[in-house]
């Protein structure tokens, strides 16, 4: 098992994207409770097989609960967000503008950004 952007929720639990391996031929995003050593939630997409990332990905707790992860399967790279519910929100598919493994997508909020930079004058 490999995993990839271990992160600790205000819960105290720890959020991870885990590649599938040899033994697992899928992959998951895992919610894992450490005090009592065992994962708490699990995604795995319904169709197994579109979910194959061998290497890389990343997954982000949004702040209404939502999650936001990115993967590259195969040929095919894509940023989706599910909800509580294990739903997806919305996908994007990056494939044309990625000709590599996708590493990962974050959502950042830009209010901070916008404030401290002004537009270029022409």
């Amino acid at each position: 098992m490999v995993s990839h952007d271990v992160q600790v929720l205000p819960n105290g639990n720890l959020l991870f994207f885990r590649n599938f391996s040899l033994e697992d031929e899928e992959s998951s995003l895992v919610e894992h409770d450490p005090v009592k050593n065992r994962a708490v939630w699990e995604y795995r997409p319904s169709t197994a097989s579109d979910f194959q990332a061998a290497k890389r990905g990343s997954v982000q707790q949004l702040p209404n609960g939502f999650r936001l992860f990115a993967a590259t399967v195969g040929n095919k790279s894509t940023a989706t967000v599910i909800d509580r519910n294990d739903q997806v929100v919305w996908s994007l598919d990056l494939s044309p503008h990625t000709d590599v493994a996708m590493q990962g997508a974050y959502l950042w909020p830009v209010e901070a950004f916008l404030k401290n930079n002004r537009p270029l004058s022409r």
